[in-house]
């Protein structure tokens, strides 16, 4: 087969990308990764924290324990909403207790109706466990 000058451009096209990919490859790695803005963990003062954590603790429990346990957290939440919002009651801290209240229904589900998906319940833990201890919805 005889090479046309078609062929000899289409080669220098395909060389002229592999280059310029490979040169944007080594642009990119050569940059350090963008900084991740980190919160500061600062432990919620609110008083719904404490019936939150009594919650928690019984997350494994029956129902006829948890239950109730998990109604007291709801009027707490629903008393601190309606509430004048001042301190140490905020927003935020609303939203970090439901968010929390949120997870911590979650564990329980799957600790009732286990599902397929490996390391869900770990996950699940780890984020209950870090609401009891920080106070504060943050993922870990």
């Amino acid at each position: 087969m005889r090479f046309r000058p078609r062929h000899y451009v289409l080669i220098v096209v395909i060389l002229a990308l592999g280059a310029w990919n490979f040169s944007r490859t080594r642009h990119v790695q050569q940059q350090p990764p963008p900084a991740s803005p980190t919160r500061p963990i600062v432990p919620g003062n609110s008083p719904a924290w404490p019936v939150f954590d009594s919650a928690a603790a019984l997350r494994d429990a029956p129902d006829d324990k948890f239950q109730p346990a998990l109604k007291t957290l709801a009027q707490t939440l629903d008393s601190s909403n309606k509430v004048n919002l001042s301190p140490p009651t905020s927003r935020e801290e609303l939203t970090a207790l439901n968010g929390c209240r949120t997870w911590l229904l979650f564990y329980r589900q799957e600790h009732l109706h286990p599902s397929n998906r490996p390391g869900w319940l770990d996950q699940l833990q780890n984020h209950v466990n870090s609401c009891v201890a920080h106070h504060q919805d943050v993922a870990l």
